[in-house]
C-alpha cells in the first residue's frame, strides 16, 4: 500500500508481542490466519492493478476459518469502487462453497458448533468486554445479541460514512464495528480484540483516501478529494 518497510516490520512486532498475540500463539488459536488473510485482501484491493477477486477469496477463506471473520464484510461493499463489489461477491461465494458442505452434511452439529452454542453460553468470568465494568459493586449486563449486532453496525456504519470513498474507509469501519461487537458479548476474550487491532495497524499503513492505481497507472474513478 506504499508505506514504508520498517513501518510493516513495527506494526508486525507490535501485533506479534503483546498479551494477546502471545496468548494466541500459546493457544494455538485461529486469529492470526483471520488476520493473515484479511492482510492478503487488503493488499490485493490496493495493489496497482486492484484485485477485487484475489481480495473476495482471501476474505472468503477468512470467515470460512472463524465466524469473526464475517465482521470483515458488512461495510465492504458501500462503495462506488466495483473492485470492492467484486471481493464482496466473491467473498461470499466462496465462504459459502466451503461452510455448505459441512451444514448439508450434519446441519443441527454444525449450527450447534458454529452458532447456538455461542449465543447461548453464559457470560465467561474472565472475558474482557464492557458488561462488567465494577465487578461486586454493581450487576453484570446483558446485552442482547440483536442489540449487540444493531449497535456494532450502527456505529460501524457512522464511521465508514464520515471517511472518504477509500480503502480506509471500509477499514476504519470495520475495527469500529469489531471492537463495539466484542464489548458487549459476554464470551470475548483478548484473542477476539486481535482482529480489529490488526485492521487498525493496517490502517495506520494505508495512506489517507488510498484509491487503487489501475495498470496503465491512472487512479481509479472516485468521489472528488475533500479540499
Amino acid at each position: 500500500v506504499g508505506a514504508p518497510g520498517r513501518l510493516g516490520a513495527l506494526a508486525a512486532a507490535l501485533l506479534l508481542w503483546n498479551s494477546s498475540g502471545l496468548y494466541i500463539t500459546w493457544q494455538s488459536l485461529p486469529e492470526p490466519v483471520v488476520i493473515a488473510f484479511a492482510a492478503l485482501a487488503v493488499a490485493a484491493i490496493t495493489r496497482k492493478g486492484s484485485r477485487g477477486r484475489l481480495a473476495g477469496v482471501a476474505l472468503g477463506l477468512a470467515v470460512a476459518t472463524k465466524q469473526l471473520g464475517l465482521g470483515l464484510l458488512p461495510l465492504l461493499p458501500l462503495s462506488r469502487d466495483r473492485h470492492r463489489w467484486i471481493a464482496f461477491a466473491v467473498a461470499t461465494v466462496m465462504a459459502a462453497a466451503i461452510l455448505l458442505p459441512f451444514l448439508a452434511l450434519n446441519p443441527a452439529a454444525f449450527l450447534l458448533g458454529s452458532v447456538s452454542s455461542h449465543v447461548v453460553e453464559p457470560a465467561r468470568d474472565y472475558a474482557v468486554n464492557l458488561l462488567d465494568p465494577l465487578p461486586g459493586v454493581l450487576p453484570r449486563l446483558n446485552v442482547p445479541l440483536v442489540v449487540t449486532g444493531l449497535l456494532a453496525l450502527g456505529l460501524g456504519l457512522l464511521v465508514r460514512l464520515r471517511w472518504p470513498d477509500a480503502i480506509d474507509g471500509w477499514l476504519a469501519g470495520s475495527v469500529i464495528l469489531l471492537t463495539v461487537a466484542f464489548s458487549f458479548i459476554g464470551i470475548s476474550f483478548v484473542n477476539y480484540y486481535q482482529i480489529p487491532l490488526a485492521l487498525l495497524l493496517v490502517l495506520i499503513m494505508v495512506p489517507d483516501g488510498f484509491v487503487p492505481e489501475l495498470r496503465d497507472g491512472s487512479l481509479e474513478p472516485g468521489p472528488p478529494r475533500a479540499a
